[in-house]
């Protein structure tokens, strides 16, 4: 439960003497036809879709203000890209964000690493190549 707390917030989910938890979230409006709506996420779909996303392998602390920002930012953009120094936590945060997405890309959202690519002309078909012929796998352990 502290878990889910600190993911939707506090006053998200109550407790109920002798019944347990609920949840306090406003349902959201229908989303026909409105722009995608990255909250969704707290909706999960009865299957998850399919992902490669590393499972991490310890807590996720300290960084709800960013995982907000970025899900705001991300109903007005197609392309956020995270910039910082060398390891400031821009790829777990990226891969959280991509987890708290997940639900709103049935279709499944695959991590690609592109660090060791060489030459730009590599990133279309290794793009290509890892997310159309690969299945998804089962959640391996975060690198860093």
């Amino acid at each position: 439960m502290s878990t889910l707390r600190r993911l939707l917030g506090r006053d998200a989910i109550v407790t109920a003497a002798g019944r347990g938890y609920s949840l306090a979230l406003e349902p959201l409006p229908s989303l026909a036809g409105a722009p995608a709506d990255p909250w969704r996420f707290m909706l999960s779909p009865a299957v998850p879709p399919p992902h490669n996303l590393p499972q991490a392998l310890t807590s996720f602390i300290g960084r709800d203000a960013d995982i907000a920002r970025l899900l705001e930012l991300t109903r007005k953009t197609r392309l956020l890209t995270l910039t910082g120094s060398g390891g400031c936590g821009k790829k777990r945060l990226s891969i959280e964000l991509a987890k708290a997405l997940l639900p709103c890309f049935p279709g499944g959202a695959w991590l690609v690493e592109l660090a060791a690519l060489s030459e730009p002309s590599l990133v279309a078909q290794t793009v290509t190549r890892h997310s159309a012929s690969e299945p998804p796998r089962a959640n391996r352990p975060c690198s860093s």
